[in-house]
């Protein structure tokens, strides 16, 4: 016995959207997930104290905006940074763009310029300058495509490297007052600093990682406003142990050298 109901077709409904690698199906979903991300990502921020806290609110960190982009599947990419000479002396713009890790395809971007026209970041190494035209595209490309989220965990929407020195009207704060005897001393230090700087360039080829090693676990983010004399210390202390270390590994490999003799 044949049945002779006709077969309808069923149209197929719209794709779903992504949220990263997430696929979404109606708006309600949208939030509904979006909250259980961001529900996640506070406990991290909040527990990995990856904010700053400026004029009372709650900025995140290029960490926190990256941890985001990683929950959602989506990975930044540095595409190019460009060096731009100015008056004021280098600039560096830097372009970031995000991928999902899926199936590789590009869903964002963003450029970002550091330069020696701030405050902050006049008398800053050229690697560190460089490095935070970087930091700022990168948070700048989370912003743009999930700030949403972060305003869900309970966050400022703008990433905190492009707040910090800034007062609420975006207008460059001077720095806070120092007792001058302490400022005297930090100034001296700095110094110091600074002609160890130009000592390890010197003697080591991996001058920039190493300094950038030394600030990262010394927690110095910016020699010109720090005035911690404690911290200030711990860097010329550990820039003087690099030096020490990077000579002697440039003797031994000039004695080594000398003892193989000319090749041919």
């Amino acid at each position: 016995m044949t049945d002779s109901r006709e077969l309808v077709p069923v149209e197929p409904g719209p794709p779903p959207v992504l949220l990263g690698t997430v696929p979404i199906r109606s708006p309600q979903e949208m939030v509904t997930r979006g909250s259980e991300i961001a529900r996640a990502l506070a406990d991290v921020i909040n527990d990995r104290k990856l904010y700053t806290v400026i004029q009372g609110k709650k900025f995140v960190q290029v960490e926190g905006w990256v941890t985001l982009l990683g929950m959602l599947g989506v990975t930044p990419v540095e595409i190019s940074v460009v060096e731009k000479e100015r008056e004021t002396g280098e600039e560096y713009e830097a372009r970031v763009e995000l991928f999902r890790t899926s199936d590789g395809a590009r869903i964002g971007g963003a450029s970002a310029t550091c330069g020696r026209d701030e405050r902050s970041w006049k008398d800053r190494p050229r690697y560190a300058v460089r490095s935070m035209a970087i930091t700022r595209a990168t948070s700048k490309a989370a912003r743009l495509a999930f700030s949403w989220i972060i305003k869900l965990a309970g966050y400022e929407g703008t990433p905190a490297e492009e707040m910090q020195g800034l007062d609420p009207r975006g207008y460059a704060d001077e720095a806070p007052p120092v007792d001058p005897s302490i400022a005297k001393i930090a100034y001296e230090i700095k110094q110091t600093i600074n002609r160890a700087s130009k000592e390890l360039r010197r003697v080591s080829p991996d001058h920039r990682a190493i300094e950038h090693d030394i600030f990262k676990r010394c927690g110095v983010s910016s020699l010109q406003h720090e005035t911690n004399l404690d911290t200030l210390k711990r860097v010329a202390a550990d820039m003087d142990r690099a030096i020490t270390r990077e000579r002697e590994r440039m003797q031994a490999e000039e004695a080594h050298e000398a003892a193989e003799g000319p090749q041919g």
